[in-house]
């Protein structure tokens, strides 16, 4: 998987997992506040139904107690008792009572008959005629009662009782249920989908409405809600209605009246709201993915590009593609990184151009060397030679100057050979405890001649011995002085100065001589470079001190100014040969 797919993938899981997250948070939250507020909805509206209901049962039932306690009910109920039916004091009590039972009907239209049971369980006075004179199962040992709501209507019975407390009678009134289930079906604030109703013990709609024909639904009524409320329990849950439609429903069991009152709303419409919120969260998510992932494929691609760049520069330099650099410029830690490659590179190419002019070298000192060897023979011969004809001629004899001659050419020829040889040898360096002051003191009086006409100026500091190579040091330092010597033909000044600094011994050879131009400053420690004319110089002199300068962990620096002289400043580590004198001690 490449890299920008990578970062596309975790970009995308780091920022939609979060809002995923969020987003069912915020609807899981909602839901459950939602479904609490409609459970405490629905439970307060069972309750204040139940109360209704409570309050018209017992509304009846103080009407049939009233009934039966006026005097008009109890004086005719003993004239009914006492006398046989024709009797004129018969009949005109039976109109009494049947004119007091009509307009209780007529006040209270929720009694659909009102009758009067004698003491034999006989129907004497009712309004409704067709039941008059039939029997009654009836039990006269409770003074008030209203019969069980297994089925409608509800009757409410009540004794009847001389001033004596003689039982004369019941009056009993069938209430219709139309009145409860007008409490029932009222018009509440449920919503669309919200619906009240009664269930009876025997799982039966117990409203008025639920038992005509047309309806589907007057049989037995068995869901969770009701199957709970029927154990005697009251609560609120979520589970399918009659109908197979997911509500929540508030059911509470009415334990005088063996009724459950069950309240409840279809939870799409409880729930339509969260439902909008889903859908919205659900659009706003998808928006929100979309504008991330084009964010996240721009971000990859800015992020991944620069590193292809790289990758591809790698591979051009490992192809060998020297010449190859790396352009970025993003501004931040990529460009760096590039900048650093192209540096690297840099460096790269100029150690292969090192490495290439160093074997150049190590093949043309291998070649010096050999050239050497094959000289250093003649030129003894010719020198022993010329030395010996000197020892033989006479006073006088004109051959004596040709013979010095070829000796000072043998001897100069001598000097170049030498320095070939200590171009191509690689001596180890010897070290020791040396006083840098020492040393150079030692350089200038082995030039004593070559300083006529040059006034040294010694600024000598007080120097720390350092662990170095006392006879290469001194070769250093008559290379340079020699050096300077020779850019003041005509006289000058050498200041020589030496200081101590942290870490470091600083020793400055200052000269007025003509200077280097600024062409040849980088060139004058390149083997075989001289600005001197042919047969003065070897070039090799300052080359071989800029080696052993390396060799003692240090540098050697040159600044120059036309027609104003040259400074070249070397420093040399306190502590850097320690490694190289144990290596030393180990492999001598």
């Amino acid at each position: 998987m490449g890299l920008m797919i990578k970062l596309t993938v975790y970009f995308l899981i780091f920022s939609i997992v979060p809002l995923t997250v969020i987003g069912f948070m915020a609807y899981d939250s909602g839901r459950r506040a939602i479904e609490a507020q409609t459970s405490n909805y629905l439970t307060a509206t069972t309750v204040l139904k139940e109360g209704e209901i409570e309050a018209w049962i017992d509304k009846k039932e103080r009407e049939i107690l009233l009934l039966a306690r006026s005097p008009v009910v109890q004086k005719n109920s003993f004239r009914l008792a006492a006398r046989m039916k024709g009797d004129p004091i018969y009949m005109r009590a039976y109109e009494d009572m049947l004119t007091q039972f009509k307009t209780l009907g007529e006040e209270d239209p929720d009694f659909s008959e009102v009758f009067f049971l004698n003491t034999g369980v006989e129907v004497i006075v009712s309004t409704n005629k067709e039941n008059e004179g039939r029997g009654e199962l009836f039990n006269f040992t409770r003074e008030f009662y209203a019969s069980p709501l297994e089925k409608p209507p509800l009757t409410i019975t009540a004794l009847v009782r001389s001033e004596e407390e003689k039982l004369l009678g019941a009056v009993s009134g069938k209430v219709s249920l139309k009145g409860m289930g007008a409490i029932v079906e009222e018009k509440t604030t449920l919503g669309r989908t919200g619906e009240i109703y009664l269930v009876d013990k025997n799982y039966f709609f117990f409203s008025e409405r639920r038992f005509r024909e047309e309806l589907p639904l007057k049989k037995e009524v068995r869901t969770m809600g009701v199957e709970e409320c029927l154990k005697q329990r009251s609560g609120v849950a979520l589970y399918e209605n009659y109908k197979g439609v997911p509500v929540i429903g508030s059911y509470r069991w009415m334990p005088g009246r063996e009724l459950c009152i069950v309240a409840e709303i279809e939870q799409a419409e409880a729930f339509a709201p969260i439902y909008a919120l889903r859908r919205a969260v659900v659009l706003i998510g998808s928006g929100i993915t979309l504008v991330v992932l084009l964010f996240v494929v721009f971000l990859s691609h800015s992020i991944t590009l620069p590193i292809q760049k790289l990758v591809r520069g790698a591979e051009e330099i490992g192809r060998g593609n020297l010449s190859h650099r790396i352009d970025l410029k993003t501004g931040d830690e990529l460009a760096m990184l590039a900048s650093s490659f192209n540096a690297m590179v840099d460096n790269l190419d100029e150690a292969q151009k090192k490495l290439v002019q160093s074997e150049k070298l190590a093949s043309l000192g291998q070649m010096a060397a050999g050239i050497a060897h094959e000289m250093n023979n003649p030129l003894a011969n010719i020198s022993l030679n010329a030395q010996m004809l000197l020892r033989g001629a006479k006073e006088g004899d004109p051959g004596i100057h040709r013979l010095k001659v070829i000796e000072e050419n043998v001897d100069a020829t001598a000097r170049i050979v030498r320095d070939l040889l200590d171009f191509s040898r690689e001596t180890k360096l010897r070290v020791a405890p040396v006083d840098v002051n020492a040393a150079i003191l030692k350089a200038l009086g082995s030039v004593e001649q070559q300083l006529a006409g040059i006034e040294v100026v010694k600024n000598f500091g007080d120097l720390s011995e350092i662990s170095a190579d006392f006879a290469q040091l001194r070769q250093v330092f008559t290379n340079i002085i020699t050096n300077a010597c020779q850019a003041m033909p005509g006289g000058g000044r050498l200041t020589v100065t030496t200081r101590a600094t942290k870490d470091n011994v600083e020793i400055k050879f200052t000269d007025t001589g003509a200077g280097i131009p600024k062409e040849n400053l980088g060139k004058i420690f390149d083997p075989f470079f001289t600005t001197r004319e042919v047969g003065k110089g070897t070039g090799l002199g300052l080359s071989i001190s800029y080696g052993i300068i390396q060799k003692h962990r240090g540098k050697i620096e040159v600044e120059s100014e036309v027609g104003k002289g040259s400074t070249f400043t070397i420093k040399l580590p306190f502590s850097a040969l320690r490694h190289q004198a144990f290596h030393n001690s180990r492999y001598e």
